[in-house]
């Protein structure tokens, strides 16, 4: 199950909790014929969405389409929902939302407005300032959740342009061989064909981006809070992998070229300089790094 449909999932039951508790308090018929069926378009939520742990397609998980989707229609349902609640008690989960989800300077005005009304306006007065709040925040956060996915899709788009570029090099030195080396031959590697070494250059530079991306990512100090919908390391993983490769291809040409100092005599120096060039292209994607962590612990909800 990913991580959104854990999260999604248990927004559901914490709605269903809050319709029980609203119908427990009705007196109202209507009222109570009206909770009951948002507790039904809960359960539809739960089901059309899979959130009970179903397979998420590649696509999908992707351009972040399902989980956008279900979040807009969980956001619908609590709107509809928060009709039927207490106005003070409404305005103090509108609170939290617009300090969750609003920028600094917007969730500010907004809290101190709503803290006015808590004791200084009639019920449908703060019944109304809060669904206001709540509305904003919802649509602060699925469209700030729309534009990581969109980033995230612009990132694996030039990835897969980095590697397929890779792999057209790595065909054109497959057919013309001996012709034209792309990278010179190490002084002892005389029997080292050009198209294995160009290959296994670029597969340890990319092992290289692969190490850095474990180190920087996932073992590191730093950690990516509020994931639940977009959580960038999986694409920056892809990004360092394919930047580590063409590091490695470009500072093997400086090395083999003499624009760097670097020793360069044997596959096992050209293939530890691969590997140091792959881990190196950290220096090139650290403000990339920076750039989403930023997006990844912004506020949403």
């Amino acid at each position: 199950m990913a991580a959104w449909t854990t999260l999604a999932l248990q927004r559901v039951k914490l709605l269903d909790d809050k319709v029980l508790r609203l119908k427990g308090d009705a007196t109202d018929q209507k009222a109570i014929r009206s909770l009951g069926a948002l507790h039904d378009e809960l359960v539809r939520a739960r089901l059309e969405h899979h959130l009970d742990g179903a397979h998420e397609s590649v696509l999908s998980r992707l351009t972040g389409n399902a989980v956008n989707a279900a979040w807009a229609d969980l956001h619908r349902i609590e709107e509809r929902i928060d009709e039927y609640e207490d106005s003070r008690r409404l305005l103090t989960e509108a609170r939290d939302h617009v300090r969750t989800d609003l920028t600094s300077d917007r969730a500010t005005k907004v809290d101190a407005e709503l803290a006015e009304l808590l004791t200084a306006a009639d019920q449908q007065t703060r019944l109304d300032a809060a669904q206001r709040a709540i509305r904003e925040a919802h649509d602060a956060a699925e469209t700030r959740h729309l534009s990581e996915h969109n980033q995230q899709l612009g990132i694996l788009g030039i990835c897969i342009g980095l590697f397929s570029t890779a792999v057209v090099v790595l065909a054109v030195q497959v057919l013309v061989g001996d012709r034209l080396r792309i990278l010179p031959q190490p002084a002892t590697a005389t029997n080292l064909p050009p198209a294995a070494l160009l290959g296994l250059v670029m597969f340890f530079g990319m092992v290289g981006g692969a190490v850095s991306a474990l180190l920087s990512l996932y073992i590191s100090s730093k950690q990516y809070t509020n994931t639940k919908w977009f959580d960038p390391r999986p694409a920056l993983t892809v990004v360092k992998v394919a930047l580590g490769l063409w590091t490695a291809v470009v500072g093997i040409l400086a090395v083999a070229s003499g624009v760097l100092v670097g020793v360069y005599s044997s596959t096992a120096s050209a293939l530890f300089l691969a590997f140091l060039f792959g881990y190196g292209q950290q220096a090139v994607t650290t403000f990339i790094d920076k750039r989403v962590a930023d997006l990844a612990t912004a506020k949403k909800d």
